[in-house]
């Protein structure tokens, strides 16, 4: 046996390979080439082995012949080619994977002829000590000799090399006709299955694994690719062995006979629940700015100096009163403030290109439709590598409520402060009043001649309209309006 022959390598770490993007047709064109032999999937440590029903049938065996023992299928490798086959496994191991498992060697059939095929395979499992775990790959059929044939077989060979390295994809296949179903190794650890728990159903699939709200879709999808060849691709969510939903991208690419009737399809899944919890949180985060720029009526805009370009929020078109179609110009945009506010702006937009200067301001606002408001405008630089300010970015906030209460404060205080001088005015005037009334009373009783009292008496009545006059000042200020 090949783990036999494994020896000692020095443990590394081994860097994951960069995930490339592999459509449904990379994938059905390979599996539906006719020199596509299937996959293969060997648990080194277990003992245990997986080949495709592809493989299994090229070689004349039903699926539950052989069984998974890694020991027969050993025993089918022509005794010539074994060596080839082992060296090459030793030195992909002693290398740590640096040298290709890549070779040709000549399989027996189970009617006792031979077939050649080409056999790649590459171990992504490694334990701490450097020894392998587990190893995958693929067989292509190479029985026919022709120069065309090998040529081909060679860029089918660099495309799966792609897929088996680059990308992290369960692969399906179901004969529409006679209603067998193979799943990729892949595909079950991706739904956390060995083989022998599941057997590979399109049926238990759909109906058993697909969450029930994504199947009419799947059902829909389906019967558009196979009667109208709709491209199959959609994402639905998927129960894993631990009874859990994940959502899923699947794809795949159905093959037709002369008469229009689908006979195969191939495909694959690869599991999106990361992306798709990171899509829902950025919609999450932007729904909850949406609605803060709502209720908050702030609005961004970025102005490109060098294009001239203006790209405003839907909040900054509202604020305006425009609808979203209309593109401003630089000039167009600085006309919607009022005279006394526009100069402002503009000076210190300019500065902002000119200097780098942030600007934070408060200005008055005409929109589209007349209405006067007051809004507050901030900017930024944004500056490229040579340090020149090639953008100007910032906010834009409707603040006429909270000027207009502001503004009416200011008001306020103006009016009490003039209530509270007039009060204190007022109050003065009786002060005096009160001191004058005292000196004469205190002349009229020490006056000793009728002419004395008669003055004193005149200058009291005059003492008496001034309080007067002052009291109704007094209460003028007390009953004033405040607001």
């Amino acid at each position: 046996m090949m783990q036999d022959h494994l020896s000692p390598v020095q443990p590394r770490r081994v860097a994951d390979s960069k995930r490339i993007h592999v459509g449904p047709m990379d994938v059905a064109d390979i599996l539906f080439d006719d020199t596509f032999a299937g996959f293969w999937d060997w648990e080194i440590a277990h003992k245990w082995r997986q080949d495709d029903q592809r493989f299994r049938t090229l070689l004349g065996y039903e699926l539950h012949e052989l069984g998974t023992d890694p020991d027969a299928w050993r025993k089918l490798i022509h005794p010539d080619d074994y060596p080839v086959v082992v060296e090459t496994f030793q030195k992909h191991v002693d290398t740590h994977g640096r040298h290709p498992y890549s070779h040709t060697c000549r399989y027996l059939r189970k009617d006792g002829s031979h077939i050649e095929l080409f056999c790649h395979g590459t171990v992504h499992q490694w334990d701490a000590k450097g020894q392998p775990l587990r190893m995958r790959g693929y067989y292509i059929n190479l029985t026919s000799t022709s120069t065309q044939t090998r040529h081909h077989v060679t860029a089918q060979t660099e495309r799966l090399n792609l897929i088996m390295q680059g990308v992290d994809v369960g692969l399906w296949d179901f004969q529409i006709s006679s209603g067998k179903a193979w799943w990729s190794p892949h595909f079950y650890e991706l739904l956390g299955y060995s083989f022998e728990e599941l057997k590979a159903s399109q049926d238990y699939f759909i109906y058993l694994m697909v969450h029930p709200t994504d199947r009419e879709k799947l059902l829909h999808a389906l019967h558009r690719h196979y009667e109208y060849k709709d491209p199959l691709h959609l994402q639905l969510r998927i129960r894993k062995k631990d009874g859990q939903y994940e959502w899923f991208d699947l794809s795949g690419q159905a093959q037709w006979d002369h008469a229009g009737t689908p006979k195969h399809i191939v495909g694959l899944i690869r599991n999106i629940q990361l992306e798709k919890q990171q899509e829902q949180q950025l919609q999450q985060r932007e729904f909850q700015l949406q609605e803060t720029s709502r209720i908050a009526h702030i609005g961004a805009w970025e102005v490109d100096v060098l294009a001239g370009e203006i790209l405003w929020t839907d909040e900054v078109y509202k604020i305006h009163e425009l609808p979203t179609s209309y593109h401003p110009t630089l000039e167009e945009a600085f006309e919607f403030f009022a005279p006394a506010s526009r100069p402002v702006l503009e000076r210190a937009f300019s500065r902002t290109i000119t200097h780098g200067e942030r600007y934070d301001l408060e200005l008055e606002f005409v929109t589209a439709k007349g209405q006067h408001r007051w809004v507050r405008a901030i900017g930024e630089p944004v500056f490229d590598s040579r340090g020149k300010a090639v953008k100007v970015r910032g906010v834009f906030q409707d603040i006429d409520r909270q000027k207009q209460n502001e503004l009416q404060l200011q008001q306020h205080v103006t009016r009490l402060t003039t209530r509270n001088g007039q009060l204190a005015d007022a109050t003065h005037q009786l002060h005096q009043h009160a001191q004058q009334l005292d000196t004469l009373l205190a002349r009229y009783a020490h006056a000793a001649e009728p002419s004395e009292q008669q003055q004193v008496v005149a200058q009291l009545h005059q003492l008496a309209q001034q309080f007067q006059a002052a009291l109704q000042e007094l209460d003028q200020a007390t009953h004033a309006d405040p607001t």
